[in-house]
């Protein structure tokens, strides 16, 4: 019978770590970072649209009451038309207001003795489309995107002469006395 001896080892046993654990840890955290870098860039984007969101609700609202006051100034309007621009005349004054479907902008240009006064710009978006309505003492422009999600409708009515109407005479109880 033969006897086999084993030799034990004199090996100090290892405290590190395999190349395929750092390799998978390294995987691991991979797949980590580009999760989180996706994340982060849809936050981004939809920050981005809400942002636009509100700048464009902001000009819309000092659009409107920019035209409500020219409007409202003005001698009378142009009749009734649906096409740009927009022209108002007032007593010293000229407003036009015109849309670019290509820069998605209100423009409006104020004019005194022919010289320009101001021009101002109220940025709505490309993906919006801006009608326009008038009527003897109306201008209405509906404000609305492709396709009509919601629309904003700007009203602004023109102030009317006002008229002198005769007010009936009161009798008086004096002179009927008389």
């Amino acid at each position: 019978m033969m006897i086999i001896k084993i030799k034990q080892s004199s090996r100090v046993p290892r405290h590190g770590v395999t190349l395929i654990e750092v390799i998978g840890t390294l995987s691991v955290l991979l797949a980590i970072g580009i999760s989180s870098a996706t994340i982060m860039s849809s936050v981004t984007k939809i920050g981005r649209r809400g942002n636009a969101s509100v700048q464009q609700r902001d000009a819309i609202q000092r659009f409107a009451t920019q035209l409500r006051t020219d409007v409202h100034q003005a001698n009378e309007l142009p009749s009734s038309t649906e096409t740009w621009p927009l022209q108002l005349l007032g007593s010293d004054f000229e407003v036009r207001y015109q849309w670019s479907a290509e820069q998605g902008s209100l423009r409006r240009t104020r004019l005194e003795s022919g010289q320009i006064k101001s021009v101002e710009s109220f940025e709505i978006g490309k993906e919006r489309n801006a009608a326009l309505r008038t009527s003897e003492n109306q201008v209405t422009v509906v404000i609305d995107t492709e396709p009509a999600s919601h629309s904003f409708v700007v009203e602004a009515v023109h102030r009317q002469p006002a008229l002198e109407t005769p007010t009936p005479e009161t009798p008086n109880p004096e002179k009927a006395e008389q």
